[in-house]
This record gives C-alpha cells, structure tokens and sequence, in this order.
C-alpha cells in the first residue's frame, strides 16, 4: 500500500529535543530526550555492550525502564523486537520492527498492540514520517534532523501528534533508523579501507 497524507496545519501533543551521545564505540547510540525546551530531561536510551542493537528507555525523573528493544541477526535488514510498559497496568506490550527492502528510500514497518505503523523517510530529505496504515495513511509522528548534525553530533526534533500511541513506539523508531545509518555507514567506511 501506498500510504498518502495530508498535512495541513497538524499541531504537535507531545515535542521533544533529542540529542545523540558524541561517544558511541562499540555499543549501539545512546540518546538523551529533553522536552522541547531542550533543558528538562524525559527519557533517556541506554545501550548494551553488544554487537547487536539492544537498548532501553528509561524515563526521568523516576529512572524506570518503560521500554526494550532487541535486534534479530539478520542477513541484509533490521529486525528488532521491543516492548513496552503501559504505567496504569504495569503491563508490558510487545511489538516489532521491520526494515522493507527500497531501492533509494527507507520504510519499516512498525506493528504493536493490534496497530500498524510505517515509517517512512524520502531521500534527500531530512524528515521521517510516521504514518497510521490502518487510518489511511494519517500521519501520528514525524522526526527531523537537524541540519547541523551533519557536521557534529546528531540531534533531531520529534513531533507527536497522536495521544493514542505511546512516545516509546516513536523513540525505538528513530532509534532504530539512527542504528541503520550508523551500521552503514561504517560498513561503507571498512568497505574503502
């Protein structure tokens, strides 16, 4: 399916600054998720030393973890499971992520409790979307970098525009698409070396 979207006027429920850590080494990135102030820090992403992609979300002030997410060894595409804390139920939800096969664009497809979510990003440009499939397309959460990143450290913008979905799906989603260009790039890097 070719999911189609208008945007007109959409006003964020939720924004947050989100700052990749400078030093990654041999874990997979760390980030820091500030409000859109960039001063009070919500979430943060903490990895494993591993060669895969393991991470949680823990949530600040409190330091509870309220998220995981693990990557599949896979031949060419990322694969990750994750799961969720509900805080009313303390219940966790699990989902995945599914990296599809594009020959210039990225796509996953991110499936949690019963909903389906692609996420899309267009070469060249410097926003990923997240778009409700199951709604036509309706677009619940975007992501931008910021232009300076491609010079110093990455640092993107998310704006979520749905209350119905929690904040985690969106963060393991960028994550995981900051995962996949950190892996290539450096697979590129050892490929002219």
């Amino acid at each position: 399916m070719i999911a189609t979207h208008v945007i007109l006027g959409l006003t964020p429920v939720r924004e947050y600054a989100v700052r990749r850590d400078i030093l990654v080494g041999v874990k997979a990135p760390e980030f820091s998720i500030f409000d859109k102030s960039g001063k009070n820090l919500q979430y943060r992403i903490e990895s494993k030393y591993l060669g895969l992609h393991k991470i949680e979300l823990v949530s600040y002030p409190s330091k509870q973890v309220v998220g995981r997410l693990n990557s599949k060894v896979t031949w060419f595409l990322y694969e990750a499971t994750f799961e969720i804390l509900n805080s009313q139920t303390q219940q966790w939800t699990t989902g995945s992520i599914n990296q599809k096969l594009q020959i210039l664009n990225h796509k996953s497809v991110i499936e949690w409790n019963g909903r389906r979510i692609l996420m899309e990003h267009n070469i060249p440009s410097l926003t990923t979307r997240f778009l409700d499939d199951q709604r036509g397309g309706q677009l619940v959460a975007e992501y931008k970098v910021s232009l300076a990143s491609v010079f110093w450290a990455t640092k993107y913008s998310l704006q979520i525009f749905s209350s119905d979905l929690p904040d985690a799906l969106f963060i393991f989603g960028l994550s995981a698409r900051d995962y996949i260009i950190t892996k290539n790039s450096k697979n590129k890097r050892n490929q002219i070396v």
